[in-house]
């Protein structure tokens, strides 16, 4: 609390001081008017015999400054998690559906006995379209090839809303690749 005073009180004290130097004072040779009347200068007191009209002089015109560039359109937040999810149309019954038609088993992988479930991130974008499609987890390169042009392939997604609005969103998508026996 003291050093706060004494602050205010040192604030106080500076701005009384520089107040006091900005103000100007009398010069000791000129007197003092004690009449109240404002005196003129001579050369501020015009009369309407000493007024030269001044022909107009243009204004130089001053070439217009251009608006730096505007960023180019901020990249669209991209949400982890919407009030309501993106979706492919018809449910997850319908991506099943298309996943089970659409994929076909790799034949190196077939040959090589080799299964597992490849997982992949995409974004759904505002307009519903797969961008971004990436392999978060690998089983074998002629899988997760399938796999990521299986995804491609698709149609238009309904994408995630927030705030009532399409939004972009992250999705995340598992796909298992097992053989029959």
């Amino acid at each position: 609390m003291k050093k706060i005073l004494v602050s205010l009180c040192l604030l106080f004290v500076l701005g009384y001081n520089t107040d006091a130097q900005t103000k100007t004072t009398p010069k000791k040779n000129t007197p003092k008017n004690t009449t109240g009347v404002k005196k003129s200068t001579p050369a501020l007191n015009h009369t309407s015999d000493n007024i030269k009209e001044t022909p107009e002089v243009p204004s130089p015109e001053i070439p217009s400054v251009a608006e730096p560039p505007k960023p180019e359109t901020q990249k669209e937040k991209i949400y982890k998690y919407t009030e309501i999810e993106a979706e492919y149309p018809g449910g997850d019954e319908a991506l099943l559906q298309y996943l089970s038609t659409q994929m076909h088993y790799p034949d190196s992988a077939r040959n090589n006995n080799i299964e597992g479930r490849v997982v992949l991130s995409f974004v759904v974008c505002a307009d519903g379209k797969l961008c971004d499609v990436n392999v978060i987890r690998s089983v074998h390169p002629a899988l997760d090839e399938e796999a990521v042009r299986a995804v491609k392939a698709m149609k238009n997604w309904t994408p995630g809303k927030q705030d009532g609005k399409p939004v972009s969103s992250y999705f995340s998508l598992p796909i298992v690749f097992q053989l029959e026996e």
